[in-house]
């Protein structure tokens, strides 16, 4: 059912502008510069996506979208975190 649920999430995304992504774009990965510049951090979940994948907490995201990345991050942290996912997971099916 979850995997089910991922997949018919991420289907907002199709037509979606790709660029390169940060993938994590958090206040806690942006470095401010002495002259003012911002410098982006942890690079790890750095990607060709799906730009809503950095600008949805910034610019706005559509419901859909915001969907499609909850699915993304369970099934990103579901190995890493499992506890976590199993939670995200938990809620991203009653939310149906």
């Amino acid at each position: 059912d979850l995997a089910r649920a991922c997949q018919k999430a991420w289907t907002a995304l199709a037509g979606a502008p790709l660029a390169t992504v940060h993938g994590d774009l958090t206040p806690s990965n942006v470095l401010w510069m002495a002259d003012g510049r911002p410098a982006l951090l942890d690079w790890d979940e750095a990607r060709v996506d799906a730009t809503v994948f950095d600008t949805a907490h910034i610019v706005g995201a559509q419901a859909d979208q915001i969907r499609a990345l909850e699915a993304w991050e369970i099934a990103c942290c579901w190995q890493i975190e499992p506890e976590r996912a199993r939670r995200l997971a938990a809620q991203f099916l009653s939310d149906r």
